[in-house]
């Protein structure tokens, strides 16, 4: 965390205790509170987790950081739901407005971080009964395939389709009598 930039310390603690008010079932996870670790690169260290995450929680300040660029591109392009807290701020530079601007989902203002706290808990709550009732994105609908197709496409990666048909168990067909 880059001190200078880092406008978001007091909230970032208060989204923590949101989340781990439903521990067991919820497990907060951040940068700041994790251990030294030299197994692999900083840049990798943080974007696994996000790729093992369940939900990725978005708060915007002032100012967007590189590594949370990185993290919320991640999140999209594994499909993890996102929930987005942007901090009511006048002063919120360009490349944070333009994300907030570019979201394709409702976010919730805040304005202090015991507001924040107490709407991501709502939130997640709401997250939570939707898993359990079974009404998520579990099912891929068709639709969902082709924005997952054409998001490929805007991000310029390719894709292999290939037509897949079932291998038989048994290569001899018995008559029945």
């Amino acid at each position: 965390m880059n001190r200078d930039v880092e406008d978001l310390i007091a909230e970032r603690e208060a989204a923590r205790a949101a989340v781990e008010h439903f521990a067991p079932i919820t497990e907060a996870w951040a940068f700041e509170t994790e251990s030294a670790s030299a197994a692999k690169p900083l840049l990798d260290f943080y974007l696994d987790a996000v790729k093992t995450s369940d939900l990725f929680v978005l708060i915007v300040g002032e100012h967007l950081t590189n590594p949370v660029r990185e993290e919320y591109s991640i999140a999209q392009e594994h499909g993890k739901p996102i929930l987005v807290f942007p901090k009511d701020s006048q002063s919120r530079g360009e490349d944070a407005d333009k994300l907030l601007r570019s979201l394709n989902a409702k976010y919730d203002l805040f304005a202090n971080p015991a507001e924040l706290r107490a709407k991501l808990r709502r939130s997640l709550g709401l997250q939570i009964l939707t898993v359990i009732r079974g009404d998520g994105k579990d099912v891929m609908r068709p639709g969902d395939r082709l924005a997952r197709l054409r998001r490929y496409q805007r991000n310029g990666m390719s894709v292999k389709i290939q037509q897949m048909v079932p291998v038989a168990s048994t290569t001899s067909f018995a008559s029945r009598q």
